[in-house]
């Protein structure tokens, strides 16, 4: 028997409603079919929300973590001595605050007392009014039962504690005027 879709009727045996009773919760419940969409979207954006905050973090564009401070204080207090020399620096593409970039660093690390010269990466936000060169030199500190584990210092401004430290390893500091005059 063919009829008109203008013909149904809902009390008729050829009405049959299309409804899926299992995502309404059934007849009368208008409101319990909404509430789904709106618990997966909140899901959906605090779990992107939380990716996106882990990814920056991980990236290291807030900084160091407080675990990486850490380690570079204590392997300042307590680590071997090198030279670390600048051999590649690489920008990742990520810009915080406009004016530091985030940048991969290779280094050569020359132990103060002895031993084989090591290489080791770093990442590291740089300012890009003191963009490093290839070739320069920065102090470091290593775990020598761990060479991975190493922290250098960076040249950011004059002062006499810098100074003192660049003048320790024998470095020449690009802010030293004594250094450049001798």
């Amino acid at each position: 028997m063919a009829t008109k879709a203008s013909s149904y009727v809902p009390d008729s045996p050829d009405f049959v409603p299309i409804v899926d009773q299992t995502l309404h919760g059934g007849p009368g419940d208008r409101y319990l079919s909404a509430m789904p969409i709106g618990v997966v979207t909140a899901v959906i954006v605090v779990a992107s929300i939380g990716f996106a905050v882990y990814m920056i973090r991980k990236s290291g564009a807030l900084g160091p973590s407080k675990a990486k401070r850490e380690l570079a204080a204590q392997l300042v207090q307590t680590g071997s001595k090198a030279r670390a020399m600048i051999l590649a620096i690489q920008p990742t593409g990520t810009v915080v605050n406009n004016i530091n970039i985030q940048c991969h660093v290779r280094f050569r690390l020359d132990p103060l007392h002895g031993g084989m010269p090591f290489e080791g990466d770093k990442t590291m936000l740089i300012a890009q009014t003191s963009m490093p060169r290839i070739g320069d030199i920065w102090p470091s500190w290593y775990n020598p039962a761990d060479v991975t584990q190493f922290a250098v210092g960076q040249p950011e401004s004059i002062n006499a504690e810098q100074i003192a430290t660049f003048r320790e390893f024998g470095i020449p500091h690009p802010l030293d005027r004594e250094w450049r005059q001798s």
